[in-house]
């Protein structure tokens, strides 16, 4: 999660374990206003814009230097979204390890 203006925003990140990429994302809890930063969970066009970014690097809007154009008039819903999402990565860079051995012993 990360740090919305209304309180804490939940993220799902699913991830492409083979190139270290973001496959998708959604949001799946918020307090943020309707209509502006409810938008992170109800704008397809906004989550799409995670898809292909790496995994094992800070995410981030474009105001900040990053690649995620921020949702209109909800700049901190956008850069929770984004904190929650590189938060995801940390983790995931931290398990790693465990889920290649994992992967390994389903896979024929």
């Amino acid at each position: 999660s990360g740090k919305g203006y209304g309180g804490d925003v939940g993220l799902m990140v699913a991830v492409d374990v083979a190139t270290d990429k973001i496959y998708g994302v959604g949001v799946t809890t918020h307090s943020e206003t309707a209509g502006l930063g409810s938008m992170a969970k109800d704008d397809p066009n906004f989550a799409a814009q995670f898809a292909g970014q790496p995994m094992l690097e800070a995410i981030q809007v474009t105001g900040d230097g990053g690649k995620i154009n921020a949702l209109s008039g909800a700049t901190i819903t956008s850069r929770a979204v984004c904190a929650a999402a590189t938060r995801a990565g940390e983790t995931y860079k931290s398990l790693k390890p465990e889920i290649e051995e994992k992967l390994k012993s389903i896979t024929p």
